[in-house]
């Protein structure tokens, strides 16, 4: 199951919706200045005007000031649809099994799967011997989404070893940890 689709699919109607509106607030589209930059690679120079926008560190405060005036533009553009996006929303997410359960692999010894509890946002990875009841959680996502505003597992694997007592290392990284911006390692407790 992907649930991050929940916000697509919102913002997907919302587009759509922007020319039923009968009556919008004012407000004025930001325009990205053009700053034309020179961009070599093996395939030849080319001319990005917009490359200025580009801000890995999300820190230079002439980028900042234009995503900001873009936020604002887009709530005063969405006010008149905010009921109405929080009633589809409402309908999708009442749609979704919320304790699903992924159809588990067998890798060795174990049988691997994912899993979602009531109530949560994100994924619990978890592994059990064949013919066992008793889970091994891997990576609870929940507990390591605490505290931030969205986190994400980037990449899992297995590990050739396949321990079957130790919990298998998963790379993952948070996205909104731009000065750690390297998978880490992290063995679940």
């Amino acid at each position: 199951m992907t649930r991050p689709l929940v916000p697509g699919i919102t913002a997907i109607l919302l587009v759509m919706g922007a020319g039923l509106a009968t009556s919008t607030p004012e407000a004025t589209p930001t325009l990205a200045e053009r700053r034309p930059h020179e961009v070599a690679s093996a395939h030849g120079t080319r001319v990005d005007a917009y490359y200025w926008l580009r801000d890995d560190t999300r820190s230079r405060p002439d980028v900042l000031g234009h995503l900001r005036a873009e936020n604002a533009y887009y709530e005063a553009m969405s006010a008149p649809y905010r009921g109405l996006v929080a009633k589809l929303e409402k309908e999708l997410v009442g749609r979704l099994k919320q304790d699903d359960t992924s159809v588990p692999y067998k890798y060795k010894d174990s049988l691997y799967y994912t899993r979602f509890e009531t109530g949560k946002e994100y994924p619990v990875y978890a592994r059990r011997g064949v013919g066992a009841s008793a889970e091994q959680v891997l990576v609870d996502a929940n507990r390591e989404a605490e505290g931030k505003a969205f986190y994400q597992v980037g990449a899992r694997a297995v590990s050739a070893r396949h321990e079957p007592e130790q919990p298998l290392p998963v790379a993952h990284r948070s996205v909104l940890r731009p000065s750690v911006d390297q998978p880490e390692v992290v063995v679940p407790a």
